[in-house]
């Protein structure tokens, strides 16, 4: 197990040596952006469904973020050549932060 900590530990900090550091403003940015958009959609699917159906209303909250992220990495792909999955990273956790914030009582 401490191996495995050690392993992740160098990883981290071997990728922000290199040209798209794990730690950014443009990784703020997608985190910042997709928690807003999960929040949105989260309070107006839950305005929208009355019946309390929560696997419904989780699928409908998510997928709208989840498809602009891919999609914007798409777009990077065909604008720039570059796709970053710590980009994604970044996507869902701030996809998370939103769905949890949003259904706290």
């Amino acid at each position: 197990m401490r191996k495995l900590l050690i392993l992740i530990f160098l990883i981290f900090f071997i990728q922000n040596i290199f040209s798209d550091p794990f730690f950014s403003k443009d990784k703020i940015d997608h985190l910042f952006t997709t928690f807003a958009i999960t929040a949105s959609t989260s309070l107006f699917v839950k305005s929208f469904i009355k019946d309390k159906n929560e696997t419904q209303s989780l699928t409908l909250s998510v997928s709208v973020p989840i498809l602009f992220s891919f999609g914007k990495e798409i777009y990077d792909n065909f604008s720039d050549g570059t796709v970053s999955y710590k980009d994604l990273i970044y996507d869902f956790v701030g996809i998370g932060l939103g769905y949890v914030i949003v259904r706290l009582k």
